[in-house]
């Protein structure tokens, strides 16, 4: 019997192909399988986390590395989130790494459109939050 693919969940079908693009790309933060809670990344922020992965991959020792797996990628309130477990202290000095490329990374996505990936700003619109380049932010409100 084949093993069942773990991108495809039982109750929502496909996971974010993007996400299977990151866990293929970073096995070691991944475990080759998605985030423990269900997880989707918009297209433009996929560069901003996939350069975060290489960050800590090329700064971390692979000791220290097997002790972080990524547990959710999203978006909320317009900005990228991302929740990563550690199987360590979190007072030690790589807790303290790991949390200050995790957050240069959230706050390049804060000026990163999460459509293209262009220039972008937090914006409101219908009561949502989105970070839009200005193209896609008229598209957006065209309709």
């Amino acid at each position: 019997m084949d093993k069942p693919d773990p991108f495809v969940s039982p109750y929502f079908g496909p996971w974010d192909p993007s996400i299977k693009r990151l866990a293929e790309a970073h096995p070691l933060l991944f475990r080759n399988k998605p985030p423990k809670i269900w997880s989707d990344l918009a297209a433009g922020w996929y560069q901003v986390v996939d350069q975060l992965c290489d960050q800590i991959e090329t700064t971390l020792p692979p000791s220290e590395l097997r002790k972080l797996q990524f547990t959710q990628l999203k978006e909320k309130f317009g900005t990228l989130r991302i929740h990563l477990e550690y199987r360590g202290s979190y007072d030690s000095p790589t807790w303290s790494t790991v949390r200050e490329l995790i957050d240069a990374a959230q706050h390049v996505a804060d000026k990163t459109c999460q459509d293209c990936g262009a220039l972008a700003e937090l914006r409101q619109h219908g009561g949502w939050y989105l970070t839009l380049c200005d193209e896609h932010f008229a598209q957006r409100t065209s309709k």
